[in-house]
């Protein structure tokens, strides 16, 4: 679907009347298992019933769902992909029973991805009463599943790209209810449906001199946020000519042209994921190329509103410096630039922390001014950080915690081949910052006596109740740690190999949190579709029919100007609703409409309308 369509799609969806919304649709093909029904209002209904039935062939059907509520929209969770179902609802009002409406017929589809027979995420153990539920998001198999090892969602093919089988990493779903993720080297944003809601914009015009070194027209890798704000902040890369000065100080190791390369070429980048094995730029005779990393901020409509540059912060020595360091024990070469594989957005206090992984840096940008105000990691012979020397090595994802300190998963040191030298552990590492930072707290991924050392990828979450979800990247396992270090789930992503009639590892770049498909929605109802001169309010009622906490914007108005006012309700918890009344300001007229906007203030997209006809003599 076009960019352009799909978000006018999108508009559609979410700003409808709010007595008009049916889903799912007559004829409705989905992609998910976890399904927000949703209806009209019955006119006078205190609660509805709702029921789901699976089609079993040969017109018979089986009731597998029932619900009852007092909001219009009602989460079902337990589907199957590749089955076919109906579903209908009634309103009861003073105990009985109004008509059924429906049954209205949908599918839920299949995909190789969310096939267990094909791909699965084998659960080691799993303490119901000690994790968090919820869902995990796993990026380079582009599904989402629950904590028992079942697929709840799929990301559908693209007609335009071919997806699903272009490369998908940094699949998050966000407080919003959207998903974004990076496709190749594009950073997309979509609904549960895959209609794309917002792509990053292409590269600007480059000047000549670095036409050859960069991909065109996008390239967008390794971290992708969606900010609370609406705002998008991503990161990019950026290959220039290294200066004269540089090239006689090349470390030998990285300047031997490869076969499939002549002598003044650059080796590209791939096209691929961040967890692909990285082709660093090489240096090669006198055609030199130096790789920068940029973060980018963008607004809604894909202007570029705040940016930084990493040449801007590695001084010429520390590039040097990279330049001669040896590979990097022969997995990646020491990358010119620092490789930056992960950032996170303290939008509160205004700054950005920032992952270069090649040199074991993490450090902390002021968004105001856009300088490094601070960093943490390995010292080196040039330029090294100002504090956390031997926290970490080699680290995946930067995470801001609830309480101000930082977390990175330390991918960690690999000793050279026959070096005799124990392989380090990869490791969960929080420090604080503080004028001294100090190293808060450390998990060494040892499982059932093993040492497990990923060589790339990871990612950390925090949870609610202050537990950690770990991804380790390479090493194809996910799990879930008390911060009194007890593992309370853990599970592998694995692939069957038809070659091999066996299961294998199947890797994961990052893995995110979230508590359900639906963590923003919400319906609203009132208690009169027309208002009159004689009786000229009315009620309206806010469900909260999400599983995260929200609070909502209302705005009252009316054509003749007799209804006017704004306002922004407390917090909402899931499940629960909120009452206002819709009354007018001065005496109304009869042919009055009376609008009431009503948007979520944590998904200001997310717009429900209604029009309520004022009329006189009633």
């Amino acid at each position: 679907m076009g960019y352009k369509g799909a978000v006018l799609l999108f508009l559609l969806v979410v700003s409808h009347l709010a007595h008009g919304q049916m889903w799912p649709a007559e004829g409705a093909k989905l992609n998910y298992t976890q399904v927000m029904f949703e209806h009209p209002k019955v006119p006078g209904a205190e609660v509805y019933l709702l029921q789901v039935y699976a089609d079993n062939g040969d017109e018979k059907i089986s009731k597998v769902a029932e619900s009852i509520d007092s909001s219009t929209a009602t989460m079902i969770s337990g589907l199957q992909f590749g089955r076919k179902y109906s579903w209908k609802y009634t309103g009861i009002k003073s105990g009985r029973q109004t008509g059924w409406v429906g049954p209205m017929s949908f599918e839920i589809l299949k995909n190789k991805y969310a096939d267990t027979s094909v791909y699965r995420l084998r659960v080691l153990n799993n303490d119901v009463n000690a994790n968090e539920t919820g869902l995990l998001v796993l990026d380079e198999v582009r599904t989402i599943a629950d904590r028992n090892g079942n697929f709840v969602w799929f990301l559908p093919p693209d007609s335009e790209t071919g997806r699903p089988e272009g490369e998908i990493n940094d699949l998050q779903l966000t407080r919003a209810g959207t998903l974004t993720f990076l496709e190749g080297r594009k950073a997309v944003e979509s609904d549960l449906n895959g209609n794309i809601l917002w792509m990053a914009p292409k590269n600007t015009v480059l000047p000549d001199s670095v036409k050859g070194l960069m991909p065109n027209p996008y390239s967008y890798n390794h971290c992708f946020k969606r900010l609370a704000d609406g705002n998008y902040m991503v990161q990019s890369k950026i290959n220039e000519p290294v200066p004269p000065s540089l090239i006689s100080t090349v470390n030998p190791s990285q300047t031997a042209a490869p076969a499939s390369l002549s002598v003044g070429e650059l080796q590209r980048q791939p096209a691929g994921a961040p967890m692909s094995i990285p082709t660093a730029p090489r240096i090669i005779g006198g055609a030199t190329g130096l790789q920068y990393d940029i973060i980018k901020e963008f607004d809604k409509k894909g202007r570029l509103i705040w940016s930084w540059n990493s040449k801007n912060y590695f001084t010429l020595d520390e590039v040097k410096n990279m330049l001669q360091a040896p590979p990097d024990s022969g997995v990646l070469a020491r990358e010119p630039g620092g490789h930056l594989n992960a950032f996170d957005v303290d939008e509160k206090n205004g700054f950005v922390f920032a992952g270069f992984r090649n040199v074991s840096r993490v450090v902390k940008i002021d968004l105001k001014s856009g300088k490094a105000i601070r960093s943490w990691g390995a010292a080196m012979p040039l330029g090294g950080a100002d504090d956390g020397d031997g926290f970490f090595a080699k680290q995946h994802d930067v995470t801001l915690l609830h309480d101000g300190s930082i977390a990175v998963f330390s991918n960690g040191n690999l000793p050279s081949a026959n070096s005799g030298l124990p392989v380090e552990p990869s490791s969960v590492v929080i420090f604080s910052d503080s004028a001294k930072s100090r190293l808060l707290w450390k998990f060494d991924c040892r499982f059932d006596g093993i040492v497990y050392h990923s060589l790339r990828g990871g990612s950390i979450n925090e949870l609610k109740d202050g537990n950690l979800l770990v991804c380790m990247g390479k090493t194809n396992r996910v799990f879930e740690v008390t911060r009194e270090k007890k593992v309370v789930w853990q599970a592998e992503m694995e692939k069957y190999d038809l070659n091999f009639s066996a299961w294998q590892p199947n890797s994961l770049y990052q893995v995110y949190y979230t508590s359900s498909l639906y963590p923003c929605y919400f319906s609203v109802t009132t208690d009169s579709d027309i208002l009159c001169d004689r009786a000229p309010s009315c009620k309206l009622r806010i469900f909260n029919a999400g599983t995260e906490e929200d609070r909502y914007k209302v705005k009252i108005s009316s054509v003749k100007g007799a209804y006017g006012n704004e306002l922004t309700t407390q917090v909402i918890r899931s499940g629960k609703s909120v009452n206002l009344e819709i009354s007018p300001n001065k005496k109304p007229a009869g042919g009055d409409v009376v609008k009431v906007i009503i948007s979520s203030v944590t998904n200001p997209d997310f717009i429900r309308i209604v029009s309520l006809p004022l009329q006189s003599g009633r």
